[in-house]
């Protein structure tokens, strides 16, 4: 049964899962929602990533960039961040190495997650409210973006560890399916790791939030402001200008971070809450705790879902590699798109 209120980590008793009455029936819910869930993460994450390396080739910008790294993040989270535990549980091997492995896995790629999203929403705003600063010092130097995501990616595997240090431990939580770092550890070590990570998750929802925020009002205010401004003037044939073109994708690229900043917000603000109820003693609840858990998984699913809904050629590349996909494995019963992959995202 998942461990109860006054049950210390010592208390644990390894291998978990190992006889029927180990599982709640709750963990079969967990179970059955998170296996459909780890298949249409890792299958859209795969097309988003082949689709949006086409798109960057065409068009190397930083937005671009950013997605095709939140995109990997996300399609790692769902292999090595979810599968583990359910092999674990199928093999009778879900011992305290297991859950430590899981654990470290699932926060890195987590706390990755929560900033390459934050960054993406100081990118917009730079990009939108400074323009100059940024078209100077940033939209012709990826380097530099490169450069922070790398950061990202090391702070989140150190932070991660810390639990394998002795600094708090990776434990099961309720109902079992998963391993994370013990959000009522009441050590001062173990503490350092819990505030640490919630520092983590409430100063990216901050940062989400208010660049968001203002960014909502600009493009609200630009768009009351669009009649009065005068018809822009065609070039040959009926294609606009450059910098006119250059901007609707600078406002495309926008709306949808705007609406996976959202997202982010609604799946990771519930748990990042239960994660502090939790530490501070009050308002225990195992199911609520479990509720939350899923929620925040959902966004390393629903993310590509949103690429492909918000922007066209990702769109449209992502259905020519389903369409092929579909062809060879039906045995040809659907037809080959004509098209290659590099001539839909562009048309």
């Amino acid at each position: 049964m998942p461990r109860a209120m006054n049950e210390t980590v010592d208390d644990i008793q390894w291998p978990v899962g190992a006889t029927v009455s180990d599982i709640g029936p709750i963990w079969y819910v967990s179970y059955f929602t998170l296996i459909p869930g780890v298949v249409a993460g890792f299958v859209a994450n795969v097309f988003f990533i082949v689709v949006s390396q086409e798109v960057f080739n065409q068009r190397p910008t930083i937005p671009n960039l950013l997605l095709k790294y939140l995109a990997w993040t996300d399609v790692l989270n769902c292999s090595f961040g979810l599968v583990p535990i359910i092999f674990a549980y199928h093999l009778k091997i879900f011992t305290k190495g297991v859950c430590a492995f899981h654990g470290t896995v699932f926060i890195a790629f987590s706390v990755a997650s929560q900033m390459i999203v934050a960054l993406m929403s100081m990118e917009r705003y730079t990009a939108l409210v400074h323009p100059f600063f940024y078209f100077k010092q940033l939209a012709g130097n990826h380097k530099k973006m490169i450069i922070a995501v790398y950061t990202i990616f090391v702070y989140s595997a150190v932070s991660a560890c810390l639990p394998l240090f002795g600094l708090n431990r990776n434990v099961p939580h309720p109902p079992n399916s998963y391993c994370m770092f013990d959000w009522a550890d009441s050590t001062p070590k173990g503490r350092l790791v819990v505030y640490l990570n919630l520092l983590n998750i409430f100063l990216c929802l901050a940062i989400i939030v208010l660049m968001n925020g203002i960014l909502g009002v600009y493009m609200y205010r630009l768009r009351k402001l669009r009649p009065r401004l005068p018809s822009v003037s065609t070039v040959s044939g009926n294609q606009p200008p450059v910098d006119s073109r250059d901007r609707r994708l600078q406002l495309q690229m926008t709306k949808l971070t705007l609406v996976v900043a959202v997202v982010f917000f609604c799946c990771w603000f519930l748990f990042a809450f239960r994660i502090l109820t939790n530490q501070l003693g009050v308002w225990r609840n195992d199911g609520l705790d479990w509720f939350s858990s899923r929620f925040m998984t959902l966004n390393s699913v629903i993310n590509p879902f949103l690429y492909v809904i918000m922007w066209k050629p990702y769109r449209k590349g992502c259905w020519m590699l389903l369409k092929t996909c579909l062809h060879y494995l039906t045995c040809t019963l659907f037809k080959r798109p004509t098209m290659t992959l590099a001539e839909t995202v562009s048309a």
